[in-house]
């Protein structure tokens, strides 16, 4: 229906195409690229917001807050390449994948550490590792995992003592000496409940946990040391935004590691695909204690004139309490 019209060309150019459109009768469409976003207006009365608002589209299509995702290949949605693509993965003649890397050039390298897993997929989805707050593929988040527990975000606090002065002044306050002049902050830290490796309790402020909505917009999750002091906080403004982006499709694939070295990966079927989400979600199950704070950030050479640091915060849920988090969640057998 939409693509007819010349408004939509764009669609040839982008990764992903969304509407949303309101009581006025306009009608705005974005498009996203690996380089830049597009947008086109359609006024209200045009020939293309009226056939829009007199045809909504079908309600199978995928539904991000107030955006709706429209498939940019004729005939096939960002979930039908999406599959296909796992498809080939998964089912290939030789199921086994040696754990690799893409570097920035995007050309595949050899790699050996525990978390080759996820980066081995990336790589077989021509994925190259970035730090950008969006989705992998088409739209969609994919998340490999080898255990019940998966990572679902990795934001580092943005206020508290952590985000004013970073992460190892942070350490050197609160971290604890595990390995000779190394000092980590580990532990895992639910709302409501002290944490026994650091005496730190999450919380949330400005979340009725009772209703499910944020009550007020400023606030955000806290970690309070033993003096009550807000030691870290990711405030809802950042969350937010990460949270909407990345996972409004997401794609949860289990793999199995091989035990020889280099390592190589068997990614397995059924796979879990999670559509529809809202922060508000995250939030009711990290207030229920169905998502943890698990972080795992390290100080080496703590004394020395060459200190080295490396943030890891994290939030895990696991794989059997996904479904808190979207508003359709299933299994598909590739």
């Amino acid at each position: 229906m939409i693509g007819k019209h010349a408004g939509i060309r764009i669609a040839r150019q982008v990764w992903g195409l969304w509407t949303s459109y309101g009581r006025d009768g306009r009608v705005l469409f974005f498009g996203v690229s690996k380089t830049k976003v597009l947008a086109y207006l359609a006024v209200a009365g045009s020939r293309l917001a009226s056939e829009v608002v007199a045809n909504p589209p079908p309600a199978a299509l995928l539904q991000s807050n107030v955006l709706l995702a429209i498939p940019v290949v004729a005939g096939r949605t960002t979930k039908d390449l999406l599959l296909e693509r796992l498809r080939g993965i998964i089912c290939a003649p030789m199921p086994w994948h040696p754990s690799m890397k893409l570097d920035r050039a995007g050309i595949s390298q050899p790699y050996v550490a525990k978390n080759g897993g996820g980066y081995t997929l990336e790589a077989l989805f021509g994925i190259i590792p970035n730090g950008r707050s969006a989705p992998d593929y088409m739209g969609w988040e994919i998340k490999a995992h080898s255990s019940s527990r998966v990572t679902l975000m990795t934001p580092e606090p943005d206020a508290g003592f952590y985000g004013e002065h970073g992460v190892e002044a942070f350490l050197r306050r609160y971290g604890r000496k595990v390995r000779a002049d190394t000092l980590y902050f580990t532990g895992a830290h639910y709302v409501g409940k002290a944490c026994t490796k650091t005496d730190q309790k999450l919380e949330i402020a400005g979340f009725d946990s009772v209703s499910g909505k944020i009550t007020d917009v400023a606030g955000g999750i806290r970690l309070l040391d033993t003096h009550g002091e807000v030691s870290a906080e990711w405030t809802f403004g950042g969350l937010i935004e990460k949270w909407g982006r990345k996972h409004a499709a997401a794609a949860y694939i289990f793999y199995k590691k091989s035990a020889n070295t280099p390592p190589e990966f068997r990614y397995q079927s059924p796979i879990l695909l999670g559509e529809g989400t809202d922060f508000q979600l995250f939030l009711s199950a990290l207030a229920s204690n169905a998502i943890v704070y698990d972080p795992g950030p390290k100080l080496e050479n703590a004394s020395g004139p060459r200190s080295r640091t490396k943030a890891r915060s994290q939030f895990r849920i696991n794989i059997k309490e996904l479904y808190r988090l979207y508003l359709k969640l299933e299994p598909v057998t590739l």
